[in-house]
C-alpha cells in the first residue's frame, strides 16, 4: 500500500512539475506566430519553432491598471529569426490556453522560472 501511495504522489508531482515540461535545443528559428487572446484583459504571445519544438513568451499583456511589454525577449527572437542566427534555448514553463488558442498544441514557455534562457551565437 505504501508503494502505491508513493508511486501515485510521484506521478502526480512529475505530471504538474515545471521540470517535467522543460525543453532545451539549439538551432535556427523556423517559424514565428504572434497570437492574440482577447477579452477584458488581453495577451499577445510570441511563439517560435526551433528543431520541431515550440517555445513561447508573453510578448504583451494588459489588465485594468496593469500593463506588461516584453520588448527585450521579443526583439531578440525577431532579430534571431530575421538573421537566421543560431539560438540556444531552455524553457520550463507550462504551455497554457494563451498559447494553444492559435493552434499550437504543446510547447514550453520562458516565464518566471530560474535558469530559463535564450542565447544567441554566431
Amino acid at each position: 500500500m505504501k508503494f502505491k501511495v508513493l508511486a501515485l504522489i510521484t506521478m502526480t508531482f512529475s505530471a504538474f512539475s515545471s521540470l517535467s515540461h522543460s525543453a532545451e535545443t539549439v538551432g535556427t528559428i523556423d517559424e514565428i506566430i504572434l497570437c492574440e487572446l482577447g477579452g477584458d484583459k488581453w495577451v499577445k504571445t510570441l511563439q517560435f519553432k526551433v528543431n520541431n519544438q515550440w517555445f513561447g513568451i508573453y510578448a504583451d499583456y494588459f489588465k485594468t491598471g496593469n500593463s506588461y511589454d516584453n520588448n527585450i525577449a521579443t526583439s531578440l527572437i525577431y532579430m534571431a529569426y530575421s538573421q537566421e542566427s543560431v539560438i540556444k534555448i531552455k524553457a520550463s514553463g507550462n504551455w497554457d490556453n494563451a498559447f494553444t488558442v492559435c493552434g499550437v498544441a504543446k510547447g514550453s514557455i520562458i516565464y518566471r522560472i530560474d535558469g530559463d534562457y535564450i542565447r544567441l551565437s554566431r
